[in-house]
């Protein structure tokens, strides 16, 4: 089967290794992992990035084919349309016989058209399903059409260190919520003086104004990103605001065995097992600082979701496509 990503919202050039090498957000990190994984199991599989539309000829790297705008293209059985702006439409006149699919990765935006809603999708948890049926059903002259859900996969490391005492952790771009972390970080600190809070920003968007005392890994690859994650005591997302469509970080966590303290938005519940620390949207600053040091005090055990796991992820994807 010749299976065609595209990535029409890219905010970088990026491979399968990238993530090994340098920051990148999990959206990107993950459709990698799927392409590959997929290329894997003797599929010609080929990916599209807008970054790279000066590209003139196919450049391969571990099993993926790279396009640009000027490439000659394939004839796909399949197109998988990266989240849901990247104008399918035109993708579909091009490709009529194709199989096309829109891969969802954020929760609803203006950008959803009715011109979307005659290809089917694509979600990453129960949740963010049932969002973004809910967010269409406003959308005038949408036609439902289904939705799949097929979790992300989460990538771990074997590499454990021991827990930093008093590490919080921060890993993902800055909008996300880190300014509400930080102050609520701030405000354990001075209960509990030897707390000290990591941050890394996979690029997203830059880090603003950070405090004189946080930890800034700066852009980091896959795999140190997990190193630091595996030394946290908790990893610190109280976030009341940011609703994750899977949110990728809290299952690396526990999969490096840290457990996670979040509230109760989006996927939380359904990625987060028992160990973790899930706090209604409303809790005050008092209980969720109450909730953090308890975790700290009962250093509860996490693990990795067989749920995840990256050959079980590719079944799932393998099946949707020969449908």
């Amino acid at each position: 089967m010749k299976i065609l990503f595209v990535d029409c919202v890219a905010y970088k050039a990026y491979n399968y290794a990238t993530p090994k090498k340098e920051g990148l957000g999990g959206s990107e990190s993950t459709v990698m992992r799927i392409a590959h994984g997929l290329s894997q199991r003797n599929h010609e599989v080929f990916h599209y990035n807008r970054i790279d539309s000066a590209r003139t000829q196919i450049e391969y790297s571990y099993g993926i084919g790279h396009l640009g705008a000027n490439t000659p293209y394939p004839t796909p059985d399949v197109v998988i349309h990266i989240r849901c702006y990247t104008d399918p439409a035109s993708w579909k006149a091009r490709f009529p016989n194709a199989k096309h699919l829109i891969w969802y990765h954020d929760f609803p935006s203006q950008w959803i058209t009715p011109a979307d809603s005659d290809i089917d999708g694509v979600c990453v948890s129960h949740s963010h399903k049932i969002n973004l049926e809910r967010y269409m059903a406003t959308v005038p002259g949408f036609i439902k059409r289904p939705i799949r859900v097929i979790y992300n996969p989460v990538v771990s490391y074997p590499v454990r260190h021991a827990k930093i005492p008093g590490r919080l952790g921060f890993f993902s771009s800055p909008e996300r919520g880190l300014d509400r972390c930080y102050e609520l970080y701030s405000m354990a600190k001075k209960i509990r003086p030897h707390l000290s809070f990591a941050y890394s920003n996979p690029g997203y968007f830059a880090d603003g104004t950070l405090p004189d005392d946080a930890i800034n890994m700066g852009q980091m690859a896959h795999p140190q990103v997990c190193e630091e994650i595996s030394k946290c005591e908790v990893l610190f997302y109280p976030l009341a605001r940011v609703v994750e469509a899977f949110g990728i970080v809290y299952g690396e966590a526990n999969a490096m065995g840290t457990p996670v303290l979040a509230c109760d938005l989006g996927a939380v519940r359904e990625v987060l097992g028992n160990g973790n620390t899930i706090l209604p949207t409303d809790a005050s600053e008092e209980q969720i600082i109450t909730a953090l040091f308890e975790m700290m005090d009962k250093k509860p055990l996490v693990k990795a979701d067989a749920r995840f796991a990256i050959e079980n992820v590719i079944d799932q994807w393998e099946y949707l496509l020969s449908q």
